[in-house]
Formats: structure tokens, sequence, C-alpha cells
């Protein structure tokens, strides 16, 4: 289950479900769109951690620890790594 919070109203404004076969990332549009997002933030930092560990154990990364020493030598690196030039 995936939500979305108002954390001043204390409020859910909206919920999805995130199937066994895929991950969080693809229902935050859905999740999402409803919502009205002028002048709010957003925070998605356990999405974004799945995506990095997913995009590091594609390029044959198995230890996730040495995988980030290794890329924070380089700030260009980690950019390299999902195809950005530097």
């Amino acid at each position: 289950l995936h939500a979305v919070m108002d954390h001043a109203a204390r409020a859910v404004l909206g919920q999805v479900d995130v199937a066994g076969n895929t991950n969080e990332i693809t229902a935050f549009r859905p999740l999402l769109s409803p919502v009205d997002l002028a002048r709010t933030v957003v925070t998605a930092e356990a999405a974004l951690r799945n995506l990095a560990i997913g995009i590091l154990r594609h390029h044959g990364w198995t230890s996730i620890a040495k995988a980030l020493r290794h890329n924070a030598r380089d700030a260009y690196r980690p950019l390299t790594i999902v195809g950005i030039p530097p």
C-alpha cells in the first residue's frame, strides 16, 4: 500500500495498492495525479533508495555498501551508470 499524506492536516489524501510483481516506483503517478501539488514538497526517499539499489544490482554490484563507496569517489560516475554523460 502506498499513501500520500498532508502532514499539516494529518490527513491521508490517497492510497494505491502496489502490485506484488512490481515496486512502489510504478505507483507514484497514479497516486499523485489526482492531488494538487502546487506549493508542496514531495518526499520519496525509500522508493528512490530502492531504485538506486536496483540500478546498482542491475550493473553487477552484489555489495551495495561497496558500490556506494566506489561511486561516491567521483560525482559523475553515478550519472554514467544511468546513461547520463558527464
